[in-house]
C-alpha cells in the first residue's frame, strides 16, 4: 500500500484529555484522532474527511512539565457574556517538552500540502507552534505482528495501556456553529516510554518501508463510522 509518511516537531504539546474539566488540566499520552485530523486540516486549508485518508501515527517527547496560566472568568447576564466579578483565576496545565509526531496518510495527494501548509500546525493550544522535518512516500507492508511505539489501539484488540474514549473525527464545520463531533472510538494508548516499543499481534499493522527496524510497525486505524454512516 502506497502512503506518505510526515513528521511533526515543537517545543511542546497539551493534547487535553477531554473528560477533565476541573482541578489541573491534565493532557493525554497520545495525540486524539481528532487531533490528528485537525493537524492535517490546518496543513491542507480545509476540512479533510475520513473518507478521504486513513491514517497510522507514532508520537514521542522528551519530558513533561506543568504551567500556571490566568483564566479569565466570564458570567452570562441578560442573553451576553461579561466578566465576572469574581476576576482572574488560576489553572495548572500539563505539556509536553519537544514532541515528535510522526503519521502515516494512505491519501498521497495529501504530499504537496505537507510540503507547503496553508496554516500552522499545532499540538493542541494555539501556543503549541508545531513544523514539518519531514515528507517522503513509503509503502506499507501487511504484517501480522511486530513492535508498535506510542499510539492508540482498538480496546477490543486485547492490548494493555490506559482505556480511553475519544471522538475519531468531527463533522465539518460550519461558520459561526460549534463542532459537532463525529464517530466515537474506544481504545486503549500505549504511552511513550523512551524508546521502548511494544510487542503486538493484531489486524492492520502494517512496516513502513522507511523503518530502521525491520520488526517496526505502525497501526492503521480504521474509522468506526464514516460521514453520512449511521454511528
Amino acid at each position: 500500500m502506497e502512503a506518505l509518511h510526515v513528521r511533526f516537531a515543537g517545543y511542546t504539546a497539551s493534547f487535553r484529555h477531554p473528560l477533565i474539566l476541573s482541578g489541573t488540566q491534565a493532557i493525554l499520552p497520545v495525540p486524539a484522532l481528532a487531533s490528528l485530523m485537525g493537524i492535517i486540516s490546518a496543513c491542507t486549508g480545509r476540512w479533510v474527511s475520513p473518507v478521504e485518508t486513513k491514517l497510522a501515527f507514532e508520537y514521542r517527547y522528551h519530558g513533561q512539565g506543568a504551567d500556571l496560566q490566568t483564566t479569565r472568568r466570564w458570567l452570562l447576564k441578560d442573553g451576553s457574556l461579561k466578566p465576572s466579578p469574581k476576576g482572574t483565576g488560576i489553572a495548572r496545565r500539563q505539556f509536553h517538552i519537544e514532541p515528535v509526531l510522526d503519521i502515516y496518510v494512505t491519501d498521497t495527494g495529501l504530499g504537496p500540502f505537507f510540503e507547503n501548509p496553508v496554516a500552522i500546525p499545532r499540538f493542541g493550544r494555539s501556543e503549541d507552534l508545531a513544523w514539518l522535518t519531514l515528507v517522503r512516500p513509503v509503502t506499507l507492508e501487511p504484517r501480522p505482528r511486530g513492535h508498535i511505539g506510542a499510539t492508540l489501539l482498538r480496546a477490543d484488540h486485547g492490548a494493555a495501556g490506559l482505556p480511553l474514549t475519544l471522538v475519531e473525527w468531527f463533522q465539518e464545520p460550519r461558520m459561526g456553529c460549534l463542532r459537532r463531533a463525529g464517530a466515537m472510538g474506544r481504545f486503549v494508548a500505549l504511552p511513550p516510554l523512551g524508546d521502548m516499543r511494544f510487542e503486538v499481534e493484531t489486524p492492520n499493522l502494517y512496516h513502513p518501508s522507511d523503518a530502521d527496524d525491520d520488526a517496526a510497525v505502525v497501526y492503521l486505524h480504521e474509522w468506526s463510522a464514516l460521514p453520512g454512516e449511521p454511528r
